[in-house]
Parts: C-alpha cells; structure tokens; sequence
C-alpha cells in the first residue's frame, strides 16, 4: 500500500526577503510521517510525492529538483499557470481550483489506495498525524476524507485557520474566534461529519476522479466525493497549523 501525497510551492524558500526554508521543513515532515507510518501499518511501502511549481521568483524550483534527484519517488511537476492579477475571491477560487487539478490529475496517474493533500507551508508537530487519519479511513468503507482541525501557529490567542473551506454537515461555518464552530465546542465525539474541509486531507483514492477540485477548490472536492457516498470527518484530537504569527512578523521587520 502506497499513498500519494501532493503538494503546491510557489516562493517557498524566500518571503518580503527573509528566508523561510519552506521546502526542507516540508520533506523533513514528510519522511517523519512516511517513517511512522511503516513502523505501524505493516502493508505499507511507502509515499509517492508529487510537487507542483510554477511561477516561483527565488529558489523553490532548483531546491524542488535537487530533492527530485536524491528520490526516485518525487516528482515535481508545472502546474498551470494561476495567472498574474486576481480580482475578486471568486477569480481566486478559480484560479486555486485550475492548479489543483493540474497536479491532482499527475497523481492520479500513479495507481494508490489514497492522496494526502497538504499546502506546502503547513507546520506538524506529531510524527502520527497521517497515521491517525489512515486509522479512521480504514474503519469503515463509506469514511472517503478525515482532516486534521487547522490552527493559525501563534503564542498568543488561538486563533482557526480554514474559515473558508471547513463546513459541518449541518451547514454551521467555523470562525477564526472561539468558539470557532458550535458543533465543535459542544461535541463530545472526535469526529465531526462535515460538508467540507480543506488544506490538509486524507483521501480514499476510489472516491477521487480527474478535475476533482472543480471550479470551487476543496469545496467542489468534498461536494463530487458526498456525490459518491463518501463520508468526510474532521478529527478533533488531530491539529496542524499555519504559520500565520511568522509571515506577519516578518512583514512587520
């Protein structure tokens, strides 16, 4: 068994001029899980990663390449073009939706069981996170996607990350505030049902096709995969998180 996992990059190792070594951190991660995952699933052989790049103005590519050479199971891939000027959200949308679908239809290529789809900047600080995903798809054959809940990275109030993507099954948002989602506050189960996720998925492999992402990103995604019969979760004991404080930051050097 062998789990694909896909990535975007794009000025990942340079940000408003400071270094941020986005591409190591991401490999360093992704052996961790992949290394975890052998030691506790006996059929598992390991992942196949797909990169997509485009368009990238410092390194990111070259770093990308130099990883590729040291691995014959990495891939790096031009996504489409997400073009140079958005206008509106829906014009973002849009555009995420077209470079998703480059990259997922690449991966598609390769025959898996499952796809972890993770932006490339997102920071994990347990070496199960995958793990704990793979177990809650595996118990039942209808469970198509489980998520980790996503967090702005922050030493200061806690604040979620995905407001856009992450959507209860009853239709309830989540906010970047607490009490962030009252399905979340109030339940005293792990696993949430949910309309949509987003960022950070594990996916079954039999409920993903071509051009999956849509035009609407993650929520077209989780729409096409409900449209199949798949079940989607988010874990709550499950966290990963954006490096929101840092960019700021930064910015504000």
């Amino acid at each position: 068994m062998r789990i694909n996992v896909c990535s975007l990059f794009r000025d990942s190792q340079h940000w408003f001029g400071y270094n941020i070594n986005q591409v190591d951190r991401f490999f360093d991660q992704i052996k961790k899980q992949e290394d975890f995952l052998k030691k506790e699933v006996p059929d598992f052989s390991g992942f196949n990663i797909f990169a997509g790049e485009k368009d990238s103005k410092d390194n990111t590519r070259q770093v990308l390449e130099g990883y590729k050479k040291r691995s014959d199971n990495i891939e790096v891939f031009d996504t489409e073009s997400s073009g140079s000027k958005v206008e509106s959200t829906l014009d973002r949308v849009g555009s995420i939706s077209k470079v998703a679908n480059s990259l997922l239809n690449k991966s598609l290529e390769q025959k898996t069981n499952y796809t972890l789809w993770i932006e490339s900047d997102l920071i994990i600080k347990r070496d199960d996170l995958v793990f704990e995903l793979y177990k809650k798809l595996k118990s039942e054959n209808s469970t198509a996607i489980v998520a980790p809940v996503i967090w702005c990275e922050s030493s200061h109030e806690k604040w979620f990350y995905d407001t856009w993507g992450f959507v209860c099954d009853n239709g309830t948002v989540w906010r970047n505030r607490y009490p962030f989602n009252i399905n979340y506050t109030l339940s005293n189960y792990r696993y949430l049902g949910m309309r949509s996720v987003g960022s950070c998925v594990l996916a079954k492999n039999s409920f993903i096709s071509k051009n999956h992402f849509g035009t609407d990103a993650f929520r077209d995604f989780c729409k096409k995969t409900k449209e199949k019969g798949g079940k989607i979760y988010a874990d709550k004991e499950v966290e990963i998180y954006h490096p929101t404080e840092r960019y700021i930051q930064q910015r504000q050097i």
